[in-house]
């Protein structure tokens, strides 16, 4: 149980940084070809979004569970913390597309070029959670080995 759980959360990892990576490559198609659509957009959403909920069960069993190392482990150590408040981050970042795609989804929204300035927030943001999301493995790595060095 404990592999295949740690094997989950890696692969919300990867998942993660394939939907983030699509999802800011179809922004960016929309900035240049209104007329693109949404729907390549809202499925690389999904695949972020289902990583996400993969990453926050698999990590809540890995704290919280019988399954890993427990919150002993975890709760002293402060790149844990790092780590914890880096995912907050891109929690708290992802509230605008989040309410932003929902929307979209409702409405099936055809996108203009009136919605350029929307959609070029929406690429900066997401380029930023991009980057935390790579960062989140080195942290992860450093909190696992214990040191930085």
């Amino acid at each position: 149980m404990i592999v295949l759980l740690a094997y989950f959360h890696y692969l919300a990892l990867a998942l993660g940084f394939t939907g983030v990576f699509l999802r800011g490559r179809e922004l960016r198609k929309l900035l240049s070809n209104p007329s693109h659509g949404t729907k390549d957009l809202l499925l690389a959403d999904n695949l972020w979004g289902v990583a996400t909920l993969l990453w926050v069960i698999t990590g809540a069993l890995r704290v919280f569970g019988p399954y890993a190392k427990g919150q002993e482990y975890y709760f002293h150590n402060h790149w844990f913390y790092l780590k914890m408040a880096l995912f907050g981050l891109v929690v708290l970042l992802e509230i605008y597309p989040m309410l932003t795609f929902i929307k979209w989804r409702i409405l099936r929204k055809k996108i203009t070029a009136k919605d350029f300035p929307q959609i070029r927030v929406l690429k900066r943001i997401n380029h930023v959670e991009a980057a935390i999301t790579g960062i989140l493995p080195f942290v992860a790595a450093v909190m696992a080995r214990g040191r930085f060095i």
